[in-house]
């Protein structure tokens, strides 16, 4: 019986903007790209293997003199960098991550209202791998008209990228219909293969510090978010009427203190711990005034 020999099939990237080279992995069925001498496998395009592309009989591999049947090579765009939209905080959500083949649709449903009866919502497109949306590359920004309602009415964000490598993105309000759209093409302040690594290595670079800043974040919106809550429920006068005169400036003290170091413009030279202990704070006296509360329902 002749021996089998196995040999990983490379394909190297034919396009004419920049290059990379990919293997096949037989057992996931996908092209891995290989990282090159730096690191980095930045790349517009790269060889893609397709099960309805498979020749058998036309392409073949070498090695160690046996010839073995692999699928047939081919090309396929994909996005050099992370696209996504600026939600609050300035944290870049990514819709279409880097690297993922076009063409391609996919949807956020993060984005959301960040204050009562907001009328409007920018949606800011980004391109880059910077976890603060700021840092990365404006492509174009556009307006939904929302109707007025309570914080946190969800805005669905569809990203679409044809064969053309033509961007599509769409903003649209679920409960009336409403939508916008913009189209960004390779012309519209695309950025060229230097800027895209110089991009990546920036990202690399300040990985720490962009860690840093998204935990802040996430601190800062957890803490609006319970203040939020804390105003929502002191508003119900079954309540409010069950607390103390002396309970209820405390805790209106409290929220105004909360929401004054969130819209500080200095609290970006403030530690994330600051907004973590000021939360735990509002936390124990929050739970502590609702016992009270409940104890006194009980006792009707």
């Amino acid at each position: 019986m002749a021996k089998k020999y196995e040999a990983p099939a490379i394909g190297i990237d034919l396009g004419t903007t920049y290059s990379c080279v990919a293997v096949w992995q037989d057992n996931n069925n996908r092209a891995k790209i290989i990282h090159n001498d730096q690191g980095n496998r930045i790349t517009p395009s790269f060889v893609a293997f397709t099960d309805s592309e498979v020749d058998c009989t036309s392409t073949r591999v070498i090695s160690k003199g046996h010839k073995r049947s692999v699928p047939k090579l081919v090309l396929q765009d994909i996005t050099p960098l992370s696209l996504g939209i600026s939600t609050k905080g300035d944290i870049m959500s990514v819709v279409i991550p880097r690297n993922t083949p076009i063409p391609v649709k996919m949807t956020e449903e993060r984005c959301k209202t960040s204050v009562d009866n907001q009328f409007g919502v920018s949606i800011n497109v980004y391109e880059g791998e910077r976890i603060k949306a700021s840092e990365n590359n404006l492509l174009g920004l556009f307006s939904l008209s929302v109707p007025r309602a309570p914080r946190g009415l969800c805005i669905k964000v569809s990203f679409a990228i044809d064969a053309d490598g033509i961007l599509t993105v769409t903003a649209k309000e679920e409960t009336t219909g409403v939508k916008k759209e913009i189209t960004i093409t390779n012309l519209n302040g695309r950025l060229s293969k230097e800027e895209i690594e110089r991009m990546i290595q920036e990202a690399e670079n300040f990985k720490v510090e962009d860690m840093k800043f998204q935990e802040k974040a996430r601190a800062m919106n957890a803490l609006d978010n319970y203040l939020c809550k804390m105003s929502e429920v002191l508003k119900d006068d079954n309540v409010s009427s069950m607390l103390t005169p002396a309970d209820n400036m405390k805790i209106n003290s409290a929220i105004m203190n909360g929401k004054s170091l969130i819209d500080n413009h200095c609290n970006q030279h403030q530690e994330t711990c600051v907004f973590v202990d000021f939360m735990k704070e509002l936390e124990s006296m929050f739970e502590s005034m609702m016992n009270k509360i409940n104890k006194g329902f009980l006792l009707l």
